[in-house]
C-alpha cells in the first residue's frame, strides 16, 4: 500500500502543478494533495476522517486566502473561503441529519475542509466535484449490492469519494466535467 501511496501523491502533485503553475493556489492543492491518501485510506480501514487531518487542509486553505487577500490587498478571499467552507459543510451536516448518521461528521468536516482549500478555484469546482462524488458512490454502491459484496446496511466510507471527485472536477475543470454529464443528458 505505501508504495501506491507514494505513487498517487506523486502523480497529485504533478498534476496540481500543471494546473495552477507556480501560483499560490498551488499551496492549496499541494496540502491537499499531502492529505488525500491519508484521509481515504484511514476512512478506508478505521470508516474515520481524523480531526487533525481535515482541520489542517482548513487552515491551511484559510491560510492561503490570507495570502491571496495580502496580495490583494483585500479580506475578500478569506471571507469568500470561509463562506464556501460553511456552506459546503452545512450542506453536509444536513445530509448528515437526513441520514440518521448515514453520512458521518467526517464527511462534514471534509467538505469543510475541501470548502476552504477550493475556495480559490470557485465554489464551481468545489459543487461540480461534490457531484462527482455521490455519482460515483452511487455507482460503486450498486455494484456492491448487485454483487452482494454488501447490503443496504452496510457502510461505506464517502471520504475517498469527496476526495477523487475533488480532484476530478479540479483536474477537468467544472466546465468540462458539465460536459461529461450533459453526454449522458444530465443537466446540473
Amino acid at each position: 500500500m505505501t508504495k501506491i501511496t507514494v505513487l498517487v501523491t506523486s502523480l497529485l502533485f504533478v498534476g496540481s502543478y500543471v494546473v495552477t503553475g507556480w501560483s499560490i493556489q498551488l499551496l492549496s492543492l499541494f496540502v491537499l494533495a499531502t492529505l488525500t491518501m491519508p484521509l481515504a485510506v484511514t476512512d478506508i480501514k478505521e470508516h474515520k476522517l481524523p480531526n487533525s487531518l481535515t482541520s489542517a487542509g482548513f487552515i491551511a486553505g484559510l491560510g492561503v486566502s490570507i495570502v491571496l487577500g495580502i496580495k490583494e490587498n483585500s479580506f475578500s478571499p478569506l471571507i469568500y473561503s470561509l463562506s464556501v467552507a460553511l456552506l459546503a459543510g452545512s450542506a453536509f451536516l444536513l445530509l448528515n441529519l437526513a441520514s440518521r448518521g448515514g453520512m458521518g461528521m467526517g464527511d462534514v468536516k471534509l467538505a469543510v475542509m475541501l470548502g476552504a482549500l477550493f475556495a480559490p478555484f470557485g465554489w464551481q469546482v468545489l459543487v461540480m466535484g461534490f457531484i462527482v462524488a455521490f455519482v460515483l458512490g452511487a455507482i460503486i454502491g450498486l455494484i456492491l449490492l448487485a454483487s452482494k459484496k454488501a447490503n443496504r446496511k452496510t457502510l461505506i466510507p464517502f471520504g475517498p469519494y469527496l476526495l477523487v471527485g475533488a480532484w476530478v472536477s479540479l483536474f477537468f475543470g467544472a466546465n468540462k466535467v458539465q460536459h461529461i454529464f450533459n453526454l449522458w443528458s444530465i443537466n446540473f
